[in-house]
């Protein structure tokens, strides 16, 4: 997870323009590795498996399930694409901000273990 913006700094590099970094797995529960390349400045292509799209949110980021052609197409398509890059990356940097900063980890952490510890 990376810092908010607000007063805190950033964790990672921001801004890269040059790569992407694509995702092999079949089958991943959260993709953690993937907010933390998105918060550190690379876009990341993956499957759509999992919850991997629902941390990519651009479909040029996203290939179908078992087509590694087709996650190298997606990849170079970013690699060789300067506005492409930048648009997928805005769109997966602002939602991992907006849903995976420390303060709204330690919100949704604290209020499950409340709730955890306050059940039969």
């Amino acid at each position: 997870f990376f810092q908010a913006e607000d007063g805190i700094r950033d964790i990672g590099v921001t801004g890269v323009q040059t790569c992407a970094l694509p995702i092999s797995v079949i089958a991943d529960t959260f993709g953690s590795g993937s907010v933390h390349a998105i918060s550190a400045g690379t876009p990341v292509v993956g499957y759509g498996v999992a919850a991997i799209p629902s941390i990519l949110r651009h479909e040029a980021s996203i290939a179908h399930p078992g087509s590694p052609e087709e996650l190298a197409e997606r990849v170079a398509r970013l690699v060789e694409d300067p506005g492409l890059h930048a648009e997928v990356h805005a769109t997966q940097l602002a939602h991992a901000r907006g849903n995976f900063d420390l303060r709204t980890m330690n919100r949704r952490y604290h209020r499950l273990f409340a709730e955890t510890a306050s059940s039969p």
